[in-house]
């Protein structure tokens, strides 16, 4: 497998993983759970990969991953309430 060539994303909801365990203990996989299994494991090889030679960034492992984050502006964050930490002894 190629160090630099990102393998196909495999998504799967909570649902259809449940589904996919379930079917593991029941010893009752079918063709495409056997599809599915390659890619997560091409993909874990991957990562690995990716993570030892340190070739990926923050950013580009929230990218692979599809997560986003939203970011507050400066004024956002001014704006906020302002909370006590400490309380003062009566």
């Amino acid at each position: 497998m190629s160090s630099t060539k990102k393998p196909q994303a495999v998504d799967l909801t909570s649902e259809e993983a449940s589904a996919l365990k379930e079917r593991i203990d029941n010893k009752s996989l079918t063709d495409e759970d056997y599809k599915t299994f390659s890619g997560l494991i091409s993909f874990s090889l991957w990562l690995q990969q990716q993570l030892s030679l340190a070739k990926i960034s923050i950013r580009r492992l929230k990218s692979v991953f599809n997560i986003k984050t939203e970011k507050k502006s400066l004024q956002e964050l001014t704006s906020l309430p302002k909370q006590r930490i400490f309380s003062k002894k009566a």
